[in-house]
């Protein structure tokens, strides 16, 4: 939406004002104090009308209304204006003085917040904090000896000045995260949950959206599938380079993180390796041989985007350093012909969807062409087109349909290409090389979508193929990699957070997957989980050295078991399955549906400290709910709406929820300070006393919910979700990437 108000053209998706004369960036909290001030031109505004609708509280100390509205007033200013676009009514709130008049009306397909979702900014871009690199050009040799064929790089930073011809360096750039797990790992650090994530009521199929209402069309056709990579570990996230001479891809293998260089006329490869670093491909720059890779060391917090010539393959010189970044925050990144721009993702603190910016590195400035999200995931996948004209993305946010967008960077006018049947994440994105058709996919389906008429061809994959990330070799051969690629065992950390070294034991082996744990806090030998051991995910007993099986569900599709939340008196059990909640009387084994809390987009729930309360959140459009179901009366109530993000219970009945930086006990309504850092807040769980979390990573913390005292440590493996059984014992759900390689399908 672009809005004309006085002097300024507000415009709401870049979430800027501009003029003949200036251009701002707003922070977040004047973003929505603005938006709120358009939709409501015509009248007075009370100050508690702003404290619930724009705070979404119920209380905000006067002071911070003040200081808020004054730095609103100061970003309206302008040279032609002789009076404040604000005025403020004595005792009555506020009111705008200029008249507010829509000037481009938006197409049903244009990224709008009540189209797609796009989410007002919450929190200010801080542009001098990535940017700070001390260097007068716009990318920085790092100097690297190439010590054999496989390119093992020796990394040596200096600075040095260039002119913009001389831009195009011999080297690299680097990877991101995010958090940075996604391409390091190359499955996705907003996809830690993309197995047994929580998936949309709407799971059902239906008919794929295009814009031109004409139907998505299928042939059939007769293929080839043949393994394109054959080394240890997992690999995944392929990317063709120009003209295909090149493939790149990443490869995990004993928790560490590199890409590799494939020649594809003679199959001859390279690893790229610099001392010390992890290296993730993002990449190939627009129009050459160069790739851009994410370099990260996660003990040293450090980051770079940096650029790896590959013309002179195998002898990889050194790689070129184009910025620095957050290690947790970054994701997907391109880098345009002229090596001008550089398009990327990233998550910003306090934020939980990742905005898309642009950052000139002649100028070294940064502008959001896509907003930041607080519901999950955000803009997760960029690409620009072979003829830098368009920069399409992918848009996910949990509870919805994933879809993909396309931007014009001349324009910067944004539409809706496609909208996927289904919520299911995934990376799976690439341009043909007429700059006219996209390639993505749904389920074990490719879609070939054009970029005018917004038509859909579907290629329909053999061998239940699912991409989860892919890249196009030629019109009609593909390279992808599946989603597939980790197991999960769940891992008992003994002895945490004392002077004494921590111990790890496996709790129970198993040939497939074991995950979300789920502890008990009266006796310290029982506790739950789901596990695939046999054949499909079912919940499991484990009561000291015994397992029983409890479930025998159908996991097709929809019917994907996510979350256990058992009850503090230890006789029941609840878990999602699909859209459904469901509860088990663990006396009995009986299972129950509880149909009042079905198709309702539920997202987390837990106990009450009566047995017969149940606190969920759900999401309805934009909005996450809090709210108490009873058991016995049937009866929803609604506690809280608005950023409320993650519940937890300490297993005696004290349940919290989380908004923004703080933890709030749902009962009491106190609120306690997080002051944890926000990348170490991707899983957590809480007990009487402590509150725990995770980056997901390597690091575990502490907070004593008394004192907010921080405790941090470092374990030897990666996680995802955790469970408390005491004060110094957790139950992890530990990582481990799968042997898997790089398919290349063809098809006629």
């Amino acid at each position: 939406m672009s809005v004309s108000l006085g002097p300024w053209l507000f415009i709401a998706q870049r979430c800027l004002i501009t003029s003949s004369q200036a251009e701002r960036e707003l922070d977040p909290l004047s973003f929505k104090l603005l938006s709120f001030f358009i939709e409501n031109s015509t009248r007075i505004i009370s100050r508690q009308e702003l404290v619930e609708e724009v705070w979404k509280q119920s209380f905000v100390d006067d002071n911070a209304i003040n200081r808020a509205m004054s730095e609103l007033r100061k970003q309206l200013s302008h040279p032609d204006l002789k009076s404040g676009m604000i005025k403020t009514h004595y005792r009555k709130g506020y009111s705008l003085t200029v008249s507010v008049e829509q000037t481009q009306q938006q197409s049903n397909e244009a990224l709008s917040q009540t189209d797609d979702g796009a989410i007002h900014q919450q929190e200010t871009i801080d542009n001098e904090n990535n940017n700070n690199l001390n260097v007068q050009s716009p990318v920085e040799s790092i100097q690297v000896e190439n010590v054999n064929n496989e390119g093992l790089l020796k990394k040596e930073a200096h600075q040095v000045n260039r002119k913009k011809q001389s831009i195009l360096s011999p080297t690299t750039l680097l990877w991101l995260a995010v958090s940075l797990i996604i391409v390091l790992c190359g499955i996705t650090g907003y996809s830690l949950w993309n197995d047994y994530s929580f998936q949309s009521s709407a799971e059902q199929r239906k008919e794929p959206y295009v814009d031109n209402a004409s139907k998505a069309s299928q042939k059939h056709y007769t293929y080839s599938v043949t393994s394109a990579t054959w080394n240890h570990g997992g690999e995944s996230n392929p990317l063709v380079s120009p003209q295909q001479q090149f493939f790149a891809y990443s490869n995990i293998n004993e928790g560490v993180v590199k890409t590799h260089v494939k020649r594809l006329s003679d199959q001859v490869e390279v690893v790229l390796d610099v001392p010390g670093m992890e290296i993730g491909g993002l990449s190939w720059q627009q129009g050459h041989q160069k790739l851009l890779t994410l370099l990260v060391n996660l003990e040293r917090k450090e980051c770079h985007y940096v650029l790896f010539d590959i013309t002179t393959f195998p002898n990889i010189a050194a790689p070129t350093k184009i910025k620095s970044c957050n290690t947790l925050n970054n994701g997907y990144a391109q880098l345009d012909k002229e090596t001008e721009n550089l398009f990327y993702t990233q998550v910003d603190e306090g934020f939980s969807g990742a905005a898309i910016y642009q950052y000139d590195l002649i100028n070294q400035r940064e502008k959001v062409l896509v907003a930041p999200s607080n519901n999950r995931y955000g803009s997760i996948q960029v690409k620009l087109s072979p003829d830098g004209k368009y920069l399409a993305y992918l848009w996910s946010q949990i509870k919805s349909p994933l879809k993909v967008y396309i931007m014009n960077l001349a324009t910067r006018e944004t539409s809706l290409l496609h909208e996927f049947s289904k919520e299911r994440l995934h990376y799976a994105l690439s341009w043909f090389d007429d700059s006219r058709h996209i390639l993505t996919s749904e389920s074990d389906e490719l879609l070939k979508i054009h970029i005018d008429n917004k038509s859909v061809e579907r290629i329909k994959l053999p061998q239940e193929l699912a991409p989860f990330y892919l890249a196009i070799e030629f019109e009609n051969q593909v390279l992808l990699s599946q989603r597939d690629s980790q197991r999960y065992q769940l891992v008992k950390g003994s002895g945490l957070f004392t002077d004494n070294p921590p111990s790890f034991t496996n709790v129970h082996e198993s040939e497939t997957s074991d995950f979300y744990p789920e502890a008990s806090n009266i006796n310290n030998e029982l506790h739950y989980f789901v596990s695939k051991r046999t054949g499909t995910n079912q919940i499991w007993q484990s009561k000291g050295d015994k397992l029983k099986q409890l479930t025998y569900l159908d996991d097709s599709g929809a019917q994907r078991i996510n979350g256990l939340a058992l009850s503090p008196d230890n006789k029941s059990l609840l878990f999602l399955q699909g859209a459904s909640l469901w509860l088990i009387d663990l006396t009995s084994e009986k299972v129950h549906q509880i149909s009042e809390l079905t198709n309702i987009n539920l997202i987390d729930f837990k106990w009450g400290s009566k047995a017969h309360i149940i606190y969920f959140i759900n999401v309805e459009g934009q909005n996450n709910k809090l709210n108490k179901f009873n058991l016995m009366t049937r009866q929803i109530s609604l506690i809280e709406t608005g950023e409320v993000s993650h519940l937890y219970g300490d297993g005696t009945g004290n349940v919290y929820y989380r908004a923004n930086k703080y933890l709030i006990n749902v009962a009491s309504k106190h609120k306690t300070l997080i002051n944890i850092p926000n990348k170490g807040l991707i899983f957590a769980d809480v007990s009487e006393k402590y509150f725990y979390s995770t980056d997901a990573l390597s690091s575990i913390y502490r907070m004593n919910l008394e004192t907010g005292k921080v405790q941090h440590i470092e374990i030897p493996f990666r996680q995802r979700d955790l469970s408390v059984v005491d004060d110094e014992s957790l139950i992890f759900t530990k990582r481990k990437y799968k042997n898997t390689s790089i398919k290349r399908v063809s098809w006629n």
